[in-house]
């Protein structure tokens, strides 16, 4: 009688419904898995799957027809089939036709134990909030928006726009060929294969990006942001962890308020701020500003302008091509620690050097010592406090300042 009012139910809500599959029953551990099976003909070339409020695991995969297959497990303790069959109608979900498309809503009763399959027809929009449960995506032509209270998200190939949010899960894409944003309470977030630009957010998890063929803006409230190959520019924020960028075409604007930053081969330019870690950066194609409060900064094959500071902790610049001292400047300072400047022998530019209360200036004749011309010093009680002279005929500016370190300006290898 009950699975008779089931029929009825869905015969009258759903006008598009081809067939109901009879029940299936398998035995499992303790009781048994009752599933049920749609099978939907869908009219509308711009099709929309909405699941609501549902709680279980959701698998969606594409498909290439105008159909869309629902498939329903739910497990429920019975002494036999028969007492089996009767729950599993109690529990089964409602689906429901729309305008455009087809509708599941859960009933949020608690302790239900299921799990949703769905063969999405082909173009169909997904729009998926559950209350807890797992959310899978694979290989589908159109937009996708998803949502679950407790459980991760994972979505694989999908040709148009991805939105995500969980509350606590961690969250894993690839190969799209739109937008992605996405955003976690408490999990790691990684991504990777993205035709366009990705925003991504988590309360306290990790972020992985590789791949992206638009900007990427990434923040977490403490975890690590490692982010590799991105064609544009790249924002991200963390306020506990470290953050690697690497292969970056644009721009970078990294901040963090208590770890490292590296970061290799940057096309554009390079802002980096940390309260607390080092700060280390190899072939940087546009000008850098670096600061930390407490770690050394280190950059190699500098390209552009560059001014670095640091409270307590040492300074190593290496230039190799000086071509943009010409015009262009350098800015060192290290209140409490060292710095060592790299420039080739043919660099031209005006060196001010401030040793403040109790730093020194390397003037060694090395083999590898750039000697100052026209060099003058500023004396205070008999010892020298500040240094001027120019390389070359001079040029651009160097301004280097350090309270309590040593200075030396040295040949680049």
């Amino acid at each position: 009688m009950l699975l008779l009012r089931l029929s009825t139910l869905v015969a009258l809500l759903i006008c598009t419904v081809a067939s109901v599959r009879a029940q299936t029953i398998s035995r499992v551990r303790n009781g048994f898995e009752v599933e049920i099976e749609h099978t939907f003909t869908i009219k509308s070339e711009t099709s929309t799957l909405e699941i609501e409020r549902y709680s279980g695991d959701v698998d969606l995969v594409g498909g290439d027809r105008d159909q869309v297959i629902v498939r329903e497990v739910v497990y429920v303790k019975a002494r036999n089939e028969e007492e089996a069959r009767e729950k599993g109608v109690r529990f089964f979900t409602e689906i429901e036709e729309t305008g455009d498309g087809i509708r599941i809503e859960g009933a949020l009763r608690y302790g239900d134990n299921k799990s949703l399959y769905v063969e999405l027809a082909r173009g169909m929009r997904v729009f998926v909030s559950t209350t807890n449960g797992d959310i899978t995506v694979y290989s589908t032509d159109s937009e996708v928006e998803l949502g679950t209270g407790h459980g991760d998200i994972s979505v694989v190939r999908s040709s148009s726009d991805v939105e995500v949010r969980s509350g606590n899960g961690d969250i894993d894409i690839s190969d799209v060929g739109g937008t992605v944003t996405a955003s976690s309470g408490a999990g790691d977030i990684t991504l990777s294969e993205v035709d366009d630009y990705v925003d991504l957010e988590t309360g306290a998890g990790d972020i992985e990006v590789v791949r992206v063929k638009g900007s990427v803006k990434a923040q977490t409230g403490g975890g690590d942001i490692t982010v590799e190959e991105v064609a544009d520019q790249v924002d991200l924020r963390t306020a506990g962890g470290s953050i690697e960028a690497y292969r970056i075409a644009g721009s970078a604007d990294l901040r963090t308020a208590g770890g490292s930053i590296d970061v290799v081969d940057i096309g554009g330019n390079l802002f980096a701020s940390t309260f607390g870690g080092d700060i280390e950066g190899n072939s940087v194609g546009g000008t850098i500003s670096a600061e930390t409060l407490a770690g050394d900064i280190e950059f190699f094959n500098v390209q552009d302008d560059i001014v670095v500071t640091t409270e307590v902790g040492d300074i190593t610049v290496s230039i190799r091509n000086s071509e943009f001292l010409q015009h262009g400047f350098v800015e060192l300072r290290a209140d409490n620690g060292d710095v060592d400047l790299r420039l080739p022998r043919n660099t031209n530019a005006n060196v001010s050097i401030d040793l403040g209360f109790d730093g020194e200036f390397d003037t060694q004749d090395s083999p590898r010592s750039l000697r100052l011309k026209e060099m003058t010093q500023g004396l205070r009680r008999g010892r020298v406090r500040s240094v001027k002279g120019i390389l070359n005929g001079g040029g651009g500016r160097i301004e280097i300042r350090t309270g309590s370190g040593e200075v030396s300006i040295d040949a680049s290898r």
